[in-house]
């Protein structure tokens, strides 16, 4: 796996830092519930840089986008995210309706997404540029082998 992840850094001009700024990494989940796959996400994406942000879907996005009821809300998918002690900063999206709105407001270098989650690189690398972020990469992780 760490193979994989410092073939991608490199294929990608990224090298991890050792000491000065840090290389931010932002991730994007429902978590609801939380499971392996879930893990194993987050942990590739530490992988990435230095410092992992993930952002737990606000309970409104998850009836909006998996047209359901959260199985558990916001507050405690966060708290369940925290407790993993994978990512250095865990936060809840906000209720509205851009689903990019957090591209917007926080500093990161590298977005991870999941194998299988949505939207494309392509639809993410365009919502990028519209918040003027034309250095941020995406990266696209494994599938998690159970």
């Amino acid at each position: 796996m760490r193979n994989f992840i410092t073939n991608i850094l490199s294929w990608l001009g990224i090298q991890k830092n050792q000491s000065g700024p840090h290389v931010r990494i932002i991730a994007f989940g429902a978590f609801d519930p939380v499971d392996e796959g879930n893990t194993d996400f987050l942990k590739q994406a530490k992988t990435l840089g230095d410092h992992l942000l993930v952002v737990v879907a606000h309970d409104s996005a998850i009836r909006a986008y998996k047209h359901r009821d959260p199985i558990a809300p916001e507050t405690d998918r966060l708290r369940t995210v925290q407790k993993l002690g994978i990512a250095d900063e865990v936060i809840i999206g906000r209720k509205t309706a851009d689903r990019y709105h957090m591209l917007g407001e926080v500093a990161f270098d590298i977005l991870a997404l999941g194998y299988n989650q949505a939207p494309t690189n392509e639809e993410v690398e365009r919502e990028l540029k519209r918040f003027g972020k034309y250095n941020v990469k995406v990266v696209r992780l494994k599938q998690h082998n159970r």
